[in-house]
């Protein structure tokens, strides 16, 4: 039996644009067109409510007027991220604050975000921008990245607009914590060694009315993902500690790449990166939620089994997690992916073995769903190894 589903955040009749806290007491056009989030003539909250991520580097008042875009001052970057793990620096700006009245989470309002950076490289230079989707505690948050962009040397205006309808799939749009812009790992331990980089006037433009998000996709009974509708291919995600070890991560057709689908005619390819570190591929918490396994009551978890399937081109040992969305359920080895290749192998975690330590975690995977993640050490063996993933599901075993 197939389900369609929506993902669909309507317009309240009685919301208004200008109902945010915190904006300028200008005229109402003016609010509903921007609002600086941080300009950087204050310490507080500009810098204060900046929080540096990966061992960031440093941050600090910029006065030199020819790094300053408006006002008198900027802040000057200096990301390096950690030496030895070799993670990517990150920083990222708060949305809502308490103690300064502001609440921007709804970006439902927001149409895009722009900011002006200086590179005061020589080289373009990368820049990652993307939303942060919650925070866990002050060393732990969730983020999705939003765009890539190479930064030419001088000032570079940045805008983004983040595509809703594929962000909802991974996150509350209307729950957004913060803006975050992230670097390259500089390879080395003093930040007055790493690069330089300047920014002002970070803006959230604002939206004439309420953005509608309105996103259909259609599951099988037991389905969580088989890769076969086009909106699949959007909502898979990745995450990495370093970019050095990111995943390519796509949809393809298995007969094209001279093997036979699990099920149907796609596939998910992974095509792992060699270096230390632990990616994972990502099926998002709302496509688990509206799978409807949840749904199966506690009587009968014995008899139904997370299952997916995994086809290895290299040798390669995967893991695979189910998470509840307040926290890790169990942890298991996919068997031998690390010794067979070119078979479609099975991996299963019975509802009743989804469990940690924390034996709560148990109820709270049916309560409130998490993600879904396949997940691989770093190697240094070859440049690159390769696997496919297919038929995301849960079934009756007995």
């Amino acid at each position: 039996m197939k389900k369609v589903l929506s993902l669909l955040t309507a317009v309240p009749l009685m919301l208004s644009a200008f109902a945010f806290a915190g904006c300028k007491e200008e005229t109402k056009d003016e609010k509903a067109k921007q609002v600086v989030l941080c300009d950087f003539e204050r310490f507080e909250p500009d810098f204060q409510l900046m929080r540096l991520m990966n061992s960031f580097g440093a941050v600090n008042v910029n006065k030199d007027a020819q790094f300053v875009k408006s006002g008198e001052t900027s802040a000057k970057l200096q990301p390096i991220g950690n030496y030895s793990t070799q993670t990517d620096p990150y920083a990222y700006i708060k949305t809502q604050s308490d103690r300064f009245d502001y609440d921007y989470t709804d970006f439902t309002w927001v149409k895009s975000v722009s900011m002006w950076v200086y590179n005061a490289q020589e080289t373009k230079q990368r820049l990652e921008i993307g939303l942060i989707s919650v925070i866990n505690n002050f060393n732990s948050v969730g983020k999705t990245a939003c765009s890539t962009y190479e930064l030419e040397s001088g000032w570079n205006k940045v805008v983004v607009y983040p595509d809703y309808d594929k962000l909802s799939f991974t996150m509350d749009v209307t729950s957004v914590q913060g803006v975050y812009f992230g670097f390259k790992n500089a390879g080395v331990r003093d930040p007055e060694e790493g690069p330089v980089y300047y920014l002002d006037d970070v803006t959230l433009n604002m939206a004439e009315k309420q953005i509608e998000i309105d996103t259909d996709y259609e599951l099988d009974e037991g389905e969580v993902a088989n890769f076969e509708y086009e909106y699949q291919a959007g909502m898979v995600s990745y995450v990495t500690p370093t970019d050095r070890i990111a995943p390519d991560v796509f949809v393809v057709d298995a007969a094209s790449e001279g093997i036979g689908a699990s099920d149907g005619a796609k596939v998910l390819k992974v095509v792992a990166k060699k270096g230390t570190g632990w990616p994972s591929v990502v099926i998002p918490q709302k496509i688990m939620e509206a799978s409807g396994f949840s749904d199966i009551p506690q009587t009968e978890w014995a008899n139904y089994a997370f299952r997916c399937d995994v086809y290895m081109v290299s040798k390669l040992q995967l893991y695979t997690t189910i998470y509840a969305s307040t926290g890790t359920c169990e942890a298991k080895q996919i068997p031998n992916t690390a010794k067979t290749t070119g078979k479609w192998m099975t991996m299963s975690i019975g509802f009743n073995n989804v469990i940690s330590t924390n034996a709560t975690h148990n109820a709270r995977i049916f309560e409130k769903p998490g993600k879904w993640s396949v997940s691989w050490g770093g190697f240094d063996d070859e440049e690159e190894k390769v696997f496919y993933l297919d038929n995301f599901r849960f079934e009756k075993i007995s």
